[in-house]
């Protein structure tokens, strides 16, 4: 059963709908880029439209940016209504496309999720770590990278269950879990220290 489905235009894109995509896109970049630098805070005689943000912050814009600074939100909402309709008008050209099925894991994807998950996942609790180290918080430093060990083998047992005969894995239970909970330690020691290096 398709978990997801994708529906795409047969052929080329039309360009109608190239051109709202493109444009919601460079809206998104100038509302982002014109609301977060070209402001001050302290009102003056060119600075003078002001929006207030969140917690009570008042923002200082140029009268003609800080208009499109707030309503060019509403833009968003404006072209994918205009993409909705672009579709519409294209819809004799649009298929629907099932996902492939999935495909059972391998002994290398399984080697892979074992090198990485334990990486990645814990490279946050070496972040959190090191910030409760450099608190002053050795004990809690120490016990913020414990649930951190959880996921990497948590990760390696969901990377096991996805191999296609997980009784006979590249690797024995106790050393691939051995493997994530060095390779997690060393990721979570590496980054705590680092940071307070």
């Amino acid at each position: 059963m398709p978990t997801s489905v994708r529906y795409v235009f047969t052929g080329k894109t039309p360009w109608p709908f190239l051109a709202v995509g493109y444009t919601a896109l460079a809206n998104f970049l100038a509302v982002w880029v014109l609301g977060g630098w070209c402001y001050t805070l302290v009102p003056d005689a060119v600075h003078s439209f002001v929006i207030r943000y969140r917690g009570g912050v008042l923002r200082y814009y140029r009268p003609r940016v800080g208009l499109y600074v707030e309503y060019g939100f509403w833009g968003h909402f404006v072209l994918l209504a205009l993409a909705g309709f672009v579709v519409w008008c294209y819809r004799d050209q649009v298929r629907r496309v099932d996902p492939p099925p999935p495909r059972p894991g391998s002994g290398g994807d399984f080697l892979i999720a074992l090198a990485l998950s334990p990486i990645l996942l814990s490279a946050w609790g070496g972040f959190a770590a090191g910030i409760l180290w450099r608190e002053g918080a050795p004990g809690w430093a120490a016990a913020s990278a414990l649930p951190f060990f959880a996921l990497s083998i948590l990760g390696v047992e969901h990377a096991r269950s996805k191999l296609p005969d997980p009784r006979h894995p590249p690797l024995s239970p106790w050393r691939s879990r051995g493997l994530a909970l060095l390779l997690s330690a060393a990721t979570i020691a590496g980054i705590a220290f680092w940071m307070n290096g």
